[in-house]
């Protein structure tokens, strides 16, 4: 049985995003106005620094270094009073991520 609020975390973590930020096109659940100042993937991908952006060349990172990023086996946190900073390295026997 599903407890209430239990999937509250997943419905804020996967909101729609907007494809363009003209008027067409209804979203099937609630968004942010924010879509239609840059917050959309028509705007974001002519920004190099958006989170778009951001997590395409994260991905690519991944897939062209699947040895470490995913099979790494050694992970350890590194300064965690670190408020400002979160190191995570991961390792093979051969080589070492930062991430």
């Amino acid at each position: 049985m599903t407890r209430p609020c239990q999937n509250t975390y997943a419905m804020v973590a996967r909101r729609a995003k907007c494809w363009l930020s003209g008027p067409t096109g209804k979203p099937w659940f609630y968004l942010n106005e924010s879509f239609r100042e840059g917050i959309n993937v028509e705007d974001e991908q002519k920004d190099p620094n958006s989170v778009l952006a951001f997590w395409k060349e994260a991905l690519r990172f991944r897939k062209a270094h699947k040895d470490i990023t995913v099979y790494g086996y050694d992970f350890e946190f590194i300064d965690l009073d670190n408020k400002s900073c979160l190191a995570l390295p991961r390792s093979t026997r051969t080589r070492l991520c930062l991430h």
